[in-house]
């Protein structure tokens, strides 16, 4: 009975560190924060989806945090000047965030855009360093900020934008080769059959 509680402790303990990321026994910072950006300007056009660039007068929380951020206080509002971002795949502007108590994002690329009707999604990859408020023993990750732009209306009406830190870095998904198949066949058996159809009825 005592190793079957105990067991039971083990699995119990194993699934704390699961899912609140690595607080308890330190490493590497695991975790979210969602954050809203101020004044943003388009550069280079009216319009957001063909923007050359984007800039902010700051960032300020949301109130959305998981793994290690939610034992911290939330990240202040920004006040070191504007911020901004080349939009381009590949492109690196040396963009970045940074409070005292929360830490600092540094961006090194830009390495996805998606882009929709009157929106887009930029992520950016880059470095999170913890600030004060985090214990010593959490350390610094790869991490990636996530835009998400919105232009109600379209060209020449107001920007408004979200964004979420996630540490690990994340990536874009894109649909698996496989899944390109699967259209094309889907596509290909919906062509044979309009065919068969218009032939019985001739």
């Amino acid at each position: 009975m005592k190793k079957f509680a105990m067991n039971l402790v083990v699995v119990a303990a194993i699934s704390v560190v699961a899912l609140y990321g690595q607080s308890a026994m330190g490493g590497a910072i695991a975790g979210s924060e969602a954050l809203s950006g101020r004044s943003t300007v388009i550069v280079g056009s009216t319009s957001l989806t063909s923007a050359t660039g984007l800039t902010w007068s700051g960032f300020a929380d949301s109130g959305t945090v998981t793994g290690d951020f939610t034992s911290v206080s939330h990240f202040g509002p920004y006040t070191g000047g504007t911020l901004s971002l080349t939009v381009a795949v590949g492109a690196s502007t040396s963009f970045s965030v940074s409070d005292s108590n929360w830490g600092t994002f540094t961006e090194s690329s830009v390495s996805s855009i998606d882009v929709g009707t009157n929106a887009e999604t930029i992520y950016v990859q880059g470095t999170f360093t913890p600030g004060s408020d985090f214990p010593g023993s959490i350390t610094g990750s790869p991490a990636t900020m996530i835009f998400s732009l919105n232009q109600a209306g379209g060209a020449g009406n107001a920007v408004g934008t979200t964004v979420t830190l996630e540490s690990p870095a994340v990536t874009a998904s894109v649909p698996e080769p496989s899944t390109f198949a699967l259209l094309g066949f889907g596509a290909v058996g919906l062509a044979v059959r309009a065919y068969r159809r218009r032939q019985a009825a001739v």
